[in-house]
């Protein structure tokens, strides 16, 4: 005789225990003895009952049934059927994004999931409410820097986190997002309803709590484990999102890819996702990417630098990325944003090793770098003389041949450069010249720069 598992047995004994009691239940009957005592599970199932479909999912691994479920409007249904697509789109270099496939017929996506799907999944956990789904949406509201938005979206999740006790917090990230929401608020001169004050205090109450009850909760990695006695320059890393976390650290490696022999010199810390960052930076009226220096002092000094490390080593640079704003440096600063390049960082990286822009610069930039009265070298690959002057007359003067570029143009000096090919400095997409190569293989670093102990009082 064959035996019955337990996943049979639940999935027919509603309808042999309706047969064997000759009962006839109604719907409403079914519902009832399920939701008081979790019997009747297929019969409830069959009636739309989504938590009796979700427990069968539970039982059977069936998925058929968590996808009815989600269908059906269970939140958590709806969020696993999420990170079940999340997963497959992310381990399965075969799926395409619909544009990709748009863009190029050729391209032949995984018919079993795609993005669209995971699109659709996310916003059916969204609308059911999942705190996994409006954790994420807040993550969202907070880089786009809309704070009245999340201060509402974190009294939606304080009230669903009591619907939902086993669910798994990221602690570090719900108080990251809590606490950048704070000040934000706080920059822009937002007043927060009290209703919303209560659940951001009872928010932070339970993470401190959760923090007491996990010490493993504490992010140990060591940030600065590649710097080391042979760096000339140690640029800390520090990101608004961990979107932006993974992107900068594909665009450290093509970095290196294009200089393999400026490793061991020109060194990277691990990227660290600092979501405060979203309220300290921001575009400027001409639309470059700028900071609060106090704030990213703060942040630096909280998350990045050791006993190892201090703002004062003259060595120490800071590369920024945040969400939105044009590429730009100051002093010992970087300032980037989600779609610059890793040609983009190369050219910024140029600046801090003492090499000027080739392209036409702002007037106010040119009233700094082009006022001179007699042929001045301008860094490692520019020389800025008078108009007067021919460039037979500079070449002689120097011992070398030059080029002429656009840095000071339309003032009353001409900028010059020695290196004939095109290089970074001037247009990004260029291929670099051995010579180019050499400024970052062996770096030194801009004399007229400050340290980020000098730059940030």
């Amino acid at each position: 005789m064959k035996v019955k598992t337990a996943i049979q047995l639940a999935l027919i004994a509603p309808f042999s225990l309706l047969l064997a009691d000759s009962l006839v239940l109604s719907a409403s009957q079914v519902s009832y003895h399920y939701n008081k005592s979790s019997s009747y599970l297929n019969s409830a199932a069959s009636l739309g009952e989504t938590s009796a479909i979700y427990e069968l999912y539970k039982a059977s691994g069936d998925k058929s049934w968590l996808s009815k479920a989600a269908k059906l409007g269970h939140a958590e249904a709806a969020w696993q059927m999420y990170l079940l697509s999340d997963r497959a789109i992310k381990s399965d270099p075969s799926i395409k994004s619909n544009l990709a496939i748009k863009s190029n017929p050729a391209i032949k996506s995984n018919p079993s999931v795609t993005y669209q799907e995971r699109t659709d999944w996310f916003e059916l956990a969204l609308k059911n409410n999942h705190p996994g789904a409006l954790i994420q949406q807040l993550e969202m509201l907070v880089i786009t820097q809309n704070w009245q938005l999340a201060s509402g979206q974190i009294f939606k999740i304080e009230q669903r986190l009591n619907d939902f006790p086993n669910y798994n917090i990221d602690e570090n990230l719900l108080e990251a997002l809590i606490q950048t929401i704070e000040l934000g608020a706080l920059n822009t001169q937002i007043v927060l309803p009290e209703s919303y004050k209560k659940s951001i205090q009872k928010l932070k109450n339970r993470l401190k709590q959760l923090e007491k009850n996990n010490n493993d909760r504490f992010d140990r990695t060591d940030y600065l484990a590649a710097f080391n006695s042979s760096c000339e320059v140690k640029v800390l890393v520090m990101v608004n999102s961990n979107h932006a976390r993974i992107k900068t650290e594909q665009l450290i490696a093509e970095f290196h890819n294009m200089l393999p022999n400026s490793k061991a010199k020109l060194c990277f810390s691990k990227v660290s996702t600092t979501y405060q960052l979203n309220a300290l930076c921001e575009k400027s009226k001409i639309g470059l990417l700028s900071c609060k220096s106090k704030g990213i002092k703060a942040l630096v000094n909280k998350s990045e630098v050791g006993p190892s490390v201090s703002l004062a080593d003259n060595k120490l640079r800071l590369l920024v990325v945040a969400n939105e704003g044009k590429a730009n440096s100051r002093g010992p600063v970087i300032f980037m944003d989600k779609n610059d390049n890793a040609q983009v960082l190369l050219h910024e990286v140029g600046h801090w090793l003492n090499l000027y822009d080739e392209y036409q610069l702002r007037p106010t930039q040119q009233a700094i770098y082009c006022d001179e009265n007699q042929p001045t070298k301008l860094g490692e690959n520019l020389i800025v003389a008078p108009l007067k002057y021919s460039i037979e007359t500079l070449q002689t003067e120097f011992n070398q041949t030059l080029w002429p570029v656009n840095t000071c143009k339309g003032t009353k000096n001409q900028a010059y450069k020695w290196i004939p090919e095109l290089t970074p400095m001037e247009y990004l997409d260029v291929q670099l010249t051995p010579a180019m190569q050499q400024f970052f293989n062996e770096p030194k670093l801009n004399p007229f720069h400050t340290d980020l102990q000098t730059f940030f009082e």
